[in-house]
């Protein structure tokens, strides 16, 4: 099994391990957001982490706007600010429910139906859902998440419906400071080493603010590219070995130039583990449009995969930035 763990220069991220009860994001194939769900909880059931650890229980009647669904679980969210996602097994215990989108939605901004919306009620004919204790904070109403506004790092992001089958989410992180507004996201495949094509693949965004009078250089963008770290681990049996892949001056490469300045990179490292050798190829683009900038990579097994993977999928990036 192939893990990809990153660290990237822009936005700092540590990506976690396997939901232990195997939920996994997939992709929606008839282009119907996860987001347009709430999850309401008949019975009392447990909540996990995205390690699949038990982080509590949630109660009947708590609702939660779904993020993502698969055959297993929801990852949900409640409405409090600071609430963080988890998932919640699909079972007898809960019930999911569409939630039509509102006509006019706030382009940066969640919005929230009011309480005097009626909200649907469960099929079992429970009381009325009322606020209770659970992992996050519950919600008092149904939460419904637009899409996001074209001049934001989410946006321009890749999805899940844009990689190859196998795929799915392994993390996201979004975060805004004085300098600017950044959205991470990485995908992994689990399988072996015999499979063509990447087995991780990430992008890194950013919406850097600064006065029109300042622009940016090839210096820039090679200090980003020129120090960013890369964790990959492999597991063989009960055996797991984890290398790091770090990028430099002596790891960039030619390629094809993307935006107003952009930076190539390729690196390796090798890993032996049971009596198998394995080298690992990273091939990573830095480029810039205007204050926007992206970080994309893929990683793959040295031979299954090249520099023209990673092209074909930032060339989607660079396509919904320049929209």
């Amino acid at each position: 099994m192939w893990r990809l763990i990153s660290a990237l220069a822009l936005v700092s991220a540590t990506i976690m391990g396997n939901p232990a009860l195997g939920f996994r994001v997939s992709a929606q194939n008839d282009g119907e957001s996860a987001g347009l769900q709430q999850l309401i909880v008949l019975e009392p059931t447990t909540a996990y982490s995205n390690d699949g650890d038990d982080i509590g229980e949630v109660s009947a009647g708590d609702i939660y706007a779904v993020l993502a669904v698969d055959e297993a679980a929801a990852l949900v969210v409640g409405t409090a600010e600071d609430s963080e996602p988890f998932w919640i097994e699909l079972d007898a215990r809960v019930e999911l429910v569409p939630v039509a989108p509102p006509p006019v939605a706030a382009p940066d901004a969640l919005q929230v139906v009011p309480p005097s919306t009626p909200a649907p009620q469960p099929t079992t004919g429970a009381a009325t859902p009322t606020v209770t204790a659970g992992p996050t904070v519950a919600p008092t109403a149904v939460l419904v998440a637009p899409p996001p506004a074209a001049n934001t790092p989410s946006a321009w992001s890749l999805t899940v419906n844009d990689l190859p089958a196998g795929f799915t989410i392994e993390t996201t992180d979004a975060s805004e400071d004085a300098d600017g507004t950044y959205y991470t996201v990485l995908f992994n495949r689990r399988g072996t080493s015999t499979e063509r094509g990447p087995y991780g693949v990430f992008n890194q965004l950013a919406l850097v603010k600064f006065p029109s009078g300042i622009r940016l250089r090839q210096e820039f963008v090679d200090g980003i590219g020129d120090e960013l770290e890369f964790t990959t681990t492999y597991e063989l049996g009960a055996s797991t070995i984890t290398s790091d892949i770090r990028t430099s001056a002596s790891t960039r490469v030619n390629g094809p130039a993307l935006g107003d300045l952009s930076r190539w990179h390729r690196a390796t490292v090798t890993q032996s583990i049971g009596g198998v050798t394995v080298t690992t190829e990273l091939h990573l683009v830095i480029f810039t449009l205007g204050n926007r900038v992206a970080v994309v990579g893929t990683m793959n097994v040295e031979g299954a995969a090249s520099q023209a993977d990673a092209l074909s999928l930032t060339n989607i990036v660079q396509g919904r930035m320049q929209s």
